[in-house]
């Protein structure tokens, strides 16, 4: 039983015994210098957020607008929330013991996990999505498998082994330390600009350029895009929200603990305007060609 307990403690804790072994280790002492790689590095995401608005009534200039102003709100969050990371190099449940204590720390600490494994899920089933769309251009025959999921499932049975799939890959670049997954990130990088490049290359020529695109106006008016104005503000907050509140975890990673403004500020929110200028481009393009909005790709 006890070599058994030992697999399971964490890298530098070998040598503590009682509850010493929950309180200092590796991960939570001050990352090392050599591990502090990070530079100014942008994220790219929310696809999603800035096109279904469209889908509910805004235009695609008030959809990209209320995008970027949430991720630029959410940005300065980010860099105030993760200044003690990006300067001791301290992660998130160590600056929690600064609020809650030592052993208090631990609640809010759970909560964040907790939330990342919702928020995998979903990662998860958009990723299994794209998995079956690409496995449904080379094996068309994979949609005439018995569906066995129920009418309750959002999955189909194909969409399903797709979702396996994904979730197994996934696996394999956890191996990958955080230090070093900088050529991974860049990688991504280089295969989001080819695929959004060529996507919305594809659309635009279907819909005969870009004037009849981005010369459509919103469908609602008065109180409701007042409202909807606001909602998408806030979600474009919220689709980084997470991140911000354990923002230290990622800025200790920081070379220098200056490098994550520019990077945070500048970078996060026009990295996902970009993306969102993409993604909106694509959906207005969408009611051209079929005479609908469609705000989600993969379905």
């Amino acid at each position: 039983m006890a070599s058994a307990f030992k697999k399971l403690v964490a890298k530098g804790a070998e040598d503590l015994s009682g509850t010493k072994a929950f309180l200092d280790n590796d991960d939570l002492r001050p990352l090392r210098k050599e591990d502090r790689t990070w530079t100014a590095v942008a994220t790219v995401s929310n696809w999603y957020g800035g096109s279904a608005a469209q889908a509910l009534g805004l235009s695609m200039w008030e959809s990209l607008v209320c995008a970027f102003a949430g991720q630029l709100l959410i940005s300065i969050v980010m860099v105030y929330n993760g200044r003690a990371g990006a300067t001791y190099h301290i992660g998130f449940p160590v600056l929690n013991r600064a609020a809650f204590g030592v052993y208090g720390a631990w609640w809010p600490t759970f909560n964040r996990a907790a939330m990342a494994i919702v928020w995998n899920g979903v990662n998860a089933v958009q990723g299994g999505q794209c998995v079956y769309v690409m496995l449904h251009a080379i094996f068309p025959s994979i949609a005439d498998i018995p569906n066995t999921m129920g009418d309750g499932s959002a999955l189909s049975s194909g969409q399903m082994i797709a979702f396996f799939i994904f979730i197994l890959i996934t696996c394999f670049f956890l191996v990958i330390p955080i230090p070093k997954m900088k050529g991974l990130v860049y990688a991504k990088l280089i295969v989001f600009a080819v695929s959004a490049i060529s996507m919305l290359a594809w659309t635009l020529t279907l819909s005969g350029g870009i004037g009849p695109v981005a010369s459509q106006g919103s469908t609602v008016g008065g109180t409701e895009k007042a409202w909807l104005i606001v909602r998408f503000v806030l979600l474009g907050a919220a689709n980084c929200a997470t991140f911000a509140s354990n923002a230290s975890d990622f800025q200790r990673y920081a070379t220098k603990k200056s490098d994550v403004i520019p990077g945070n500020v500048l970078g996060f929110p026009l990295s996902n305007l970009i993306v969102c200028i993409v993604g909106n481009l694509v959906c207005a393009s969408s009611q051209v060609v079929f005479g609908e909005l469609i705000w989600n790709p993969l379905t």
